[in-house]
Parts: C-alpha cells; sequence; structure tokens
C-alpha cells in the first residue's frame, strides 16, 4: 500500500500584534518615568578615592556652590512638601507647584516668588544665590527651618567646585554648626582605587 505524504506547509506568524504591544510598552514608560531635572549650575566637582558607594538618599538635602561662590540650596523629592511648610510661606498654588519640580532655591528668600514666576529657560540669568555672609546668613536659615520641621531625619551633602575658592565652602561648615549639624557628606567625582594602596590592601583583607 503506497504510504501518503503529509504536504508541509510554510509556518507563518503575523508580527503586527507583537509591534502594537510593544509600542504600548513603550509609551507606558515613557508617561510613568520621571526625568532628572536640570541642575541650576553645572559644578565640575573635586575626584577622590573611596570605597564607599553613597545611594540616592530620599531624604536629602544639597548644599551646591560654584565657582564664584555662589551657593544654592536642593531639596530632595521626599522632602519637599515639608520644604513648602517650613520655607514657603506663600499660598500661590503654582508657585508650589514649580518647587515640587526641582527643588531648588537659588536666591534669597524673598526673591524665590520672582524666580518660579520666571520661565524656565531663563531662570539660571537670575540665580544670584543664598545669602551666606554674618550679617544675613538665610542659607543658616534655610537648614534651621528644613532639620527643625523634618525632625533631623534628612541628610545634608555639600557639592562645590574644584575651581571654587575655600571660603565659600567655610561659610557652608559654619551654617550647619551654627544649627548642630555635625555629620554631612562631600560629593566628588569617584577615582578608582589604586592598586597597591593602603585602601587597596585593606578592602582585599575584608575579603
Amino acid at each position: 500500500m503506497r504510504s501518503s505524504k503529509i504536504r508541509r506547509k510554510s509556518t507563518f506568524i503575523d508580527m503586527t500584534p507583537f509591534v502594537d504591544v510593544a509600542f504600548l510598552i513603550l509609551t507606558f514608560f515613557i508617561l510613568v518615568t520621571k526625568f532628572k531635572p536640570d541642575e541650576i549650575v553645572t559644578i565640575q566637582t573635586p575626584s577622590s578615592v573611596s570605597s564607599e558607594v553613597i545611594k540616592n538618599d530620599k531624604d536629602a538635602i544639597v548644599v551646591m556652590f560654584d565657582k564664584t561662590g555662589k551657593v544654592y540650596f536642593q531639596v530632595a523629592e521626599n522632602i519637599r512638601k515639608v520644604a513648602i511648610e517650613s520655607i514657603l510661606s506663600s499660598t500661590d498654588s503654582a508657585l508650589k507647584k514649580e518647587f515640587i519640580k526641582t527643588g531648588i532655591i537659588a536666591t534669597p528668600i524673598s526673591q524665590i516668588a520672582n524666580y518660579y514666576a520666571t520661565p524656565e529657560k531663563e531662570r539660571n540669568s537670575i540665580a544670584t544665590g543664598i545669602p551666606v555672609d554674618s550679617l544675613n546668613n538665610e542659607l543658616s536659615l534655610l537648614i534651621k527651618s528644613m532639620h527643625a520641621n523634618n525632625k533631623g531625619k534628612e541628610k545634608f551633602y555639600i557639592k562645590g567646585d574644584n575651581a571654587a575658592k575655600y571660603p565659600a565652602f567655610k561659610n557652608i561648615i559654619k551654617s550647619l554648626k551654627e544649627n548642630n549639624i555635625y555629620e554631612f557628606n562631600l560629593i566628588t567625582t569617584t577615582e578608582q582605587i589604586p592598586s597597591g594602596s593602603a585602601l587597596a590592601s585593606s578592602i582585599k583583607n575584608k575579603k
């Protein structure tokens, strides 16, 4: 009896539904992703060697100063509502909404409303920095307000430009000390640990 052969047919897979799904997933991630806001000023931090990595702290307060000595204050997203209650006395909802986006204070307190009322692309031109001189140390007042209203849960970081003069750094340290804050972290550009150094040997021994 002659055996019958099954006719083979080529397999065809319609990829159109998969393409639709891919675009849906891409659209979802674009809509829910929160992009990091641009920094108020570009700061070239000094380099350092360390075996510790600072994680993204949700309760962080970063005090920045550029090469000209201007000081800026940035509050992490998790505690920006606390900052509004303790720093911004204005009831302007538009001002609060803009502050929530970046958490940046780049002017004297009296000029914050004008700063955030200015279009975002033009704000850098009016960012005069926070007064830190002995007669009008608003940085110390900002630290005091945040420290009190956040019940001391925040962590302070200092990020300074490598070309800045020492007095700018000294004034920030002084403002922290005035509020009995002696623990803070310095943000630097991390370098690779030199092989054969004491730090490299200590890490190797721990392993």
